[in-house]
C-alpha cells in the first residue's frame, strides 16, 4: 500500500510540475489548477474515496483546464465547448509523457479502473501497470 501512495504522490507531482511547465509561469492559470486540485483532494479524502480514484480525480483536477492556452491561441477564445475540443490532446500528450496508461477511441478517452472499463465523453485516466 505505501509503495503505491509514494508512486501516486510522484506522479501527482510530477503531472503540476508539467502543468506549470506548459503554462509557462501564468499564476493565474497555474493557482487556479492548483486551487481546484485542493478542494478536489480535500473533498475527496473527507469522502473516504478510495486511493485509485483519488488519483483520478486529482489528475483530471490538475488539467481540467489544460485546453484554455491552445484554444486562445487557436481561436482568440477560451470557450467551454472549444476547451473540449482541444483539450484532450494536450492532456493526452502530458499524461503519456509521464507514462500514464491513456487510451483514445474516437471521440472518448477509454481507461482501465480496477477489472472494468469506463467510457466518458471527458478525460479519464488511470496509472499505467
Amino acid at each position: 500500500m505505501l509503495t503505491i501512495q509514494v508512486n501516486t504522490m510522484n506522479k501527482i507531482a510530477l503531472l503540476i510540475q508539467e502543468l506549470i511547465k506548459y503554462n509557462h509561469g501564468d499564476k493565474k492559470r497555474i493557482g487556479h489548477a492548483l486551487k481546484v486540485h485542493s478542494y478536489a483532494k480535500t473533498i475527496a479524502i473527507l469522502e473516504k474515496v478510495n486511493e485509485y480514484d483519488l488519483f483520478n480525480l486529482e489528475s483530471a483536477a490538475i488539467l481540467h483546464d489544460i485546453g484554455i492556452k491552445v484554444c486562445e491561441e487557436k481561436y482568440n477564445s477560451a470557450n467551454g465547448k472549444l476547451q473540449e475540443k482541444e483539450g484532450p490532446a494536450v492532456a493526452r500528450e502530458i499524461l503519456e509523457s509521464l507514462d500514464y496508461k491513456v487510451y483514445f477511441t474516437g471521440a472518448k478517452f477509454v481507461y482501465e479502473n480496477a477489472n472494468r472499463t469506463v467510457q466518458d465523453n471527458e478525460l479519464m485516466i488511470a496509472i499505467k501497470e
